[in-house]
């Protein structure tokens, strides 16, 4: 690792066009004028220079989720101004806290955790994008001049990233590791934008090209510790550094920083990623964003020894994109956030190139349909742990994804063996998606529903998953996925020891793309146990129980039906239930009502939850099903999309039971003990 030595600020009385590439021969007048010591002069030649030169760049054609600004595209003669205009009144919005600003912008005491991103100048700039009116310039302009006033590079003299964060309401210092690589995503792009507006002077573009080289060598001497951490701030700081790049490349560092980058980039994506194309933090929000990132890297990286092993990581990338993708748009919201629309999560530049053109499909495009259904692919090794089967690719499609993975490096939920299930065109079950992390607004209901009770899941004694095991794999995973023509099998378990010593396999078999036969076999040193058997449905889902059947309709009509087939237990509906619930979460240590604890702020609800980052809980039904049972213990339902139900039957052969399972055109005769689900045919 690189001795952290400063080199971010300029000495007394240097300027950056004494740091002009001294090879580059359209530059030969800028570099006279220096060595002349006519800065003035060398100023004006720089940036006439610099205001029509080619950056050309993918980096600089994409928005991060609607959080940074579209600087690009077709202009909107009618484009909505109400936010920038809030900015403009002095409301400002940081992406998680609001505040009304009285008077100048206090840089060092404002209540915003997060104003050193720059987001309340993003709409700002959109609405000068599209209406070219200049009051909206000249308040961003305003806007990061006093931030730099605010926060002269000396400031960063001995500092760290990993410093500088309070809350999510009081401001945090400009080099924390969220802030830095942020706000330098829309500084280099704001720059970018304004270099080629005649309103923008000279000595602005020149200062604020001249903040860009400190910042972008702060992160220089700094990125590498979250590089090696496998941090999402490393894949941040990394596409920063780039866009620095770019900006920058008429100055000697550039190319220095452009080989470091890369060196990061290959040491990143081969140690954040697994092979199946997921990144290790394994929550899908942001493996979205951090994925896309890097598809996008690598397409910008210079030819080394190492660009084809990249290529594939990010062919892997788009192929998990699609895997992941649920009819309804998106990946299924494993870990904290909720998730977009799958396009966020691809590079589509280079889909042609990495030969996924049929990538385009889920994206609305019309192409080929892609190559299979269910995901990890057949003969594929299995790292990430997540596994979706669907019947189709229409948006009507009957999916279903499924966690059997490790816990991930960071944001985890209690998620175990959780699944969702979309038919019909509507999400039923849901892994229910977090609120954002902060808000401001008078009816702030914050959870980010990270204990196990909360998901698709299994309790025993009121003991719910638990982190038990390691948080990453260093192998591919040796889950049962099994594809044939007719059917799919997966199989999982989980453990609850220390806590309690009991094994719990989840097992689901995915009939001829009809319906899934959902088996919970608990075994273990327990004569008896309180079982609470989980089915988190989505807000908009109408719920109802008859003779403890399931009975889910959605709002554009589709049925869903859960019905217990082996079990005794009995089914209760919770909605937005706001009594204390226990849970063993995170680590199993201790049990407590306290869910998470941020800001202050404990987190205290039970069942019935979604967030959809909202800034309040959103009310959803989760069903329940309860009761005392004698161990071992198998419980089997059958989750059945739509409004015709087949008739399932089954009978016990000494310590198994025989299932006959009826589709269209067919029917499929198993055999499941304690010991697994065998000998499938076909009748």
């Amino acid at each position: 690792m690189m001795e952290l030595t400063e080199n971010f600020l300029l000495p007394e009385g240097v300027s950056l066009l004494d740091r002009l590439d001294p090879e580059r021969s359209e530059l030969k007048t800028c570099r006279d004028a220096v060595k002349a010591g006519d800065y003035s002069k060398a100023e004006k030649i720089y940036i006439a220079h610099f205001r029509q030169k080619t950056i050309n760049s993918g980096l600089f054609r994409r928005s991060e989720a609607n959080f940074y600004p579209m600087l690009h595209g077709e202009r909107d003669p009618n484009f909505d101004t109400r936010d920038a205009e809030k900015s403009l009144s002095g409301f400002f919005f940081d992406g998680y806290a609001s505040a009304q600003i009285e008077g100048e912008v206090d840089w060092h005491n404002a209540p915003l955790g997060c104003l050193a991103r720059f987001p309340v100048i993003s709409p700002v700039m959109e609405a000068h994008y599209h209406t070219r009116d200049p009051k909206y310039l000249d308040f961003a302009l305003k806007h990061i001049e006093d931030y730099m006033s605010a926060w002269p590079m000396q400031t960063f003299s001995g500092t760290k990233p990993a410093e500088g964060w309070i809350s999510h309401y009081e401001f945090s210092k400009p080099w924390y590791w969220c802030m830095l690589p942020c706000r330098l995503w829309f500084f280099n792009s704001i720059v970018q934008y304004i270099r080629q507006l005649d309103d923008v002077s000279d000595a602005t573009l020149m200062s604020m090209l001249t903040r860009l080289y400190q910042e972008g060598a702060y992160l220089r001497e700094q990125m590498e510790t979250y590089v090696n951490a496998n941090h999402n701030g490393g894949a941040a700081m990394i596409d920063s550094m780039l866009r620095c790049c770019h900006i920058l490349d008429d100055f000697t560092p550039s190319q220095d920083w452009r080989q470091f980058d890369a060196e990061m980039l290959f040491r990143y994506i081969r140690e954040s990623f697994y092979k199946d194309g997921v990144f290790k933090e394994l929550t899908l929000n942001y493996w979205q964003h951090v994925s896309c990132r890097m598809q996008t890297m690598v397409d910008e990286m210079p030819e080394t020894d190492f660009t084809e092993e990249l290529r594939d990581y990010a062919t892997a990338m788009v192929t998990a994109a699609v895997g992941l993708h649920k009819p309804t748009g998106a990946p299924p919201p494993f870990g904290d956030r909720d998730t977009f629309h799958t396009r966020v999560s691809i590079y589509t530049d280079a889909l042609e190139r990495r030969g996924v053109p049929w990538a385009g499909h889920v994206l609305g495009e019309s192409v080929a349909e892609p190559p299979f259904k269910n995901w990890p692919l057949p003969g594929q090794d299995a790292w990430c742990g997540y596994y979706t089967m669907r019947n189709d690719w229409s948006e009507q499609a009957n999916y279903m994804a499924i966690d059997g993975g490790a816990w991930g490096t960071d944001h985890k939920h209690g998620d175990k063996l959780s699944f969702v299930v979309s038919s019909g065109g509507a999400d039923f079950l849901i892994d229910p998606s977090s609120t954002t992390y902060a808000a401001s607004e008078p009816d702030t209901f914050i959870s980010l529903l990270q204990p196990g009770f909360l998901h698709n899941s299994i309790t025993i004694d009121g003991v719910d998953v638990f982190i038990n095991s390691p948080l990453v794999t260093d192998k591919p995973l040796t889950n049962p996925w099994i594809q044939e023509d007719n059917y799919v099998l997966f199989a999982s378990d989980y453990c609850f020891e220390p806590v309690k010593p009991v094994r719990w396999e989840r097992r689901v078999l995915f009939v001829n793309g009809s319906y899934w036969l959902v088996q919970d076999v608990i075994t273990g040193d327990l004569d008896t146990a309180m079982i609470e058997q989980n089915f988190q449905f989505d807000a908009e889902i109408e719920v109802s129980i008859d003779d403890q059947t399931i009975h889910a309709t959605a709002e554009n009509g589709s049925q869903l039906s859960v019905v217990p087939l082996m079990g005794d237990l009995q089914a209760v509906i919770s909605i937005g239930d706001r009594k204390p619930h226990k849970t063993w979460w995170p680590r199993g240590e201790k049990e407590t009502d306290v869910l998470y604890h941020e800001d202050g702020n404990d987190q205290q609800h039970g069942r019935g939850w979604t967030g959809r980052l909202s800034h309040k809980l959103i009310p959803a039904p989760a069903v329940t099903y309860t009761g005392q049972a004698t161990l071992p213990l198998v419980l089997t339902v059958a989750i059945i999309p739509g409004d015709v139900k087949p008739k399932i039957t089954s009978e016990q052969d000494g310590d198994e039971t025989v299932w006959h399972l009826p589709y269209k055109g067919g029917s499929l005769l198993g055999r499941t003990s304690l010991g697994g689900f065998e000998n499938i045919t076909v009748q």
